[in-house]
């Protein structure tokens, strides 16, 4: 046998491994996906005292980025007929928030608040799009007497 028949086979063999090994990955990747209980997403249950160690994680990396506590967004409050409304949906089975700067007609650039968008999120992990909300409010702002 030549060089370029056995080139040839051995391309032929390790591509079949590799379609068969990627098709293993894809298929069980897709089972985990189709799954409404959102497996090895992150969220968890934390108590008050965790919570307030992560805001202030993220308040010292603000400050250290030479923002004033005046400026550092806290939070985003959101409203329950927003939630109410994309968990409505049968196929949804989570929710992503996605960040953004609303536009103020006649204002410079980038002048309007931040807010987030909320999505509903289906058993195939894609975004439910046909009902997609921008119901909150920033703090500072908008914000509770005590954080946590």
């Amino acid at each position: 046998m030549n060089k370029a028949v056995i080139f040839l086979i051995g391309l032929l063999i390790g591509g079949g491994a590799f379609y068969g090994i990627n098709k293993f990955i894809l298929k069980n990747a897709k089972e985990k996906l189709n799954t409404n209980n959102f497996a090895g997403s992150r969220s968890a249950n934390i108590t008050a005292g965790v919570a307030r160690k992560y805001q202030g994680n993220y308040m010292d990396a603000s400050r250290a980025n030479g923002e004033g506590d005046d400026e550092i967004i806290r939070a985003l409050k959101i409203d329950k007929r927003a939630i109410d409304s994309i968990f409505s949906n049968p196929a949804c089975v989570g929710m992503r928030m996605y960040f953004g700067k609303r536009e103020v007609a006649g204002a410079a650039p980038l002048a309007g608040d931040y807010t987030i968008m909320a999505v509903g999120v289906d058993g195939s992990n894609q975004n439910i799009t046909n009902n997609i909300w921008d119901e909150c409010s920033p703090c500072p702002k908008d914000c509770p007497t005590v954080d946590f």
